[in-house]
């Protein structure tokens, strides 16, 4: 498992209120299996502490993971709203 700071790579809401992130997280993707997931922290600071649960849809030759997911609070909705060049903080594969 490895935490690390991952750059978003791209954003697209594949249907309504879901969206696939694909972010560059080659220590995570190198060990990366089917069924695993990933911890997303979702804010900034103590707003919402909690991180995030996100099952790996995929993971890229380059390095990079594809997470999928759909906005059902607070932390998702913040997740959706990143743009491509953010960074995200994961801990994974669990």
């Amino acid at each position: 498992m490895k935490q690390t700071i991952a750059v978003i790579l791209s954003s697209n809401e594949v249907w309504l209120g879901a969206f696939l992130l694909k972010v560059q997280a080659p220590q995570i993707a190198k060990l990366a299996r089917p069924g695993q997931y990933v911890m997303v922290r979702c804010g900034e600071g103590s707003v919402m502490p909690l991180r995030r649960p996100l099952s790996i849809h995929r993971v890229y030759q380059d390095g990079s993971i594809g997470l999928l997911f759909s906005v059902v609070g607070g932390g998702t909705e913040w997740l959706a709203q990143q743009k491509v060049g953010n960074s995200i903080d994961i801990f994974g594969p669990l």
